[in-house]
């Protein structure tokens, strides 16, 4: 009898033993997942702040960058010299011949102005080169949305366009061209001629809508 009762004791507490290990475990398996979600958690919220930091960053270089170019660009604007740097401004004077090789057969080509005057046209490049008289120099350049010179973009606005290049020689409506111009001299100015060594104008529909062209004249070919 005494050993019957020995036997169900030890089972009882078997029992009670394998009932509190599960307990222990099932409490363990709980705390892990619970650390688990937390660092995960963490590691989530670490990467947004990462991410939040990188752009901050991007952000910040941008504006640095676009300072120093706009502070370039208005410098290059009274330089005589460094206009002819540009990637556009520098086929000023070119020979016909010349674009021809470089550019290949236009997309547009015929004549305009006087005798001799002849444009070429290339679609791709957004950009016609404008020769006059017969000496087949390049005088003119016209540009189109999407062509950019001296860190402006054809599509700005006049607004965007002052931003970087600073006050104009002229902004407002033009009767000739029936249009809303801004005008900007570059270079050697003569004021007593009302003459500029490059002159650019950009045409829009309104004062605050997007340039849809840009005139630009190389007076110092006639000079």
């Amino acid at each position: 009898m005494k050993i019957i009762i020995g036997l169900m004791v030890l089972i009882i507490l078997i029992f009670i033993g394998t009932s509190c290990s599960k307990v222990v475990v099932e409490e363990i398996m709980v705390e892990e997942v619970v650390v688990a979600a937390e660092e995960v958690k963490m590691e989530e919220e670490l990467a947004v702040e990462e991410v939040k930091i990188e752009e901050e960053i991007m952000v910040e270089e941008e504006v640095v960058a676009e300072e120093v170019m706009n502070e370039e660009v208005k410098i290059d604007l009274e330089d005589s010299l460094s206009l002819y740097n540009d990637p556009v401004l520098k086929y000023l004077g070119w020979e016909k011949r010349d674009i021809l090789d470089l550019f290949g057969e236009p997309d547009i080509q015929d004549s305009i102005g006087g005798p001799g005057g002849e444009f070429l046209y290339y679609e791709k490049e957004n950009i016609s080169f404008i020769f006059a008289g017969f000496d087949e120099v390049v005088n003119n350049l016209d540009l189109f949305p999407g062509a950019k010179v001296l860190g402006i973009e054809v599509g700005m606005t006049f607004g965007q366009i002052e931003e970087i290049w600073g006050e104009p020689f002229y902004r407002g409506w033009d009767d000739y061209i029936g249009s809303y111009t801004i005008i900007y001299w570059l270079g050697e100015i003569r004021e007593e001629e009302m003459l500029a060594e490059i002159e650019m104008y950009f045409d829009a529909s309104a004062d605050d809508a997007p340039t849809e062209f840009l005139g630009i004249r190389w007076k110092k070919y006639w000079w």
